[in-house]
């Protein structure tokens, strides 16, 4: 892959994740949810997010 390629998608990726943390942590209940799942190795912010979304409880 070029590097020029693969540093513009690593940053619009560390954009991406940075705007659904600021928006997960505008609401505490949403927040309290998702760190829940972030606790378990293996989990990062992104599946804690689907996660979060996908489950009702």
């Amino acid at each position: 892959m070029d590097n020029e390629l693969k540093e513009m998608l690593d940053t619009q990726i560390n954009g991406i994740e940075r705007r659904i943390e600021g928006i997960i942590a505008q609401v505490e209940t949403l927040a309290a949810t998702a760190n829940l799942p972030r606790s378990i190795p293996g989990i990062g912010l992104v599946s804690a997010a689907v996660l979060t979304a996908e489950l009702p409880e």
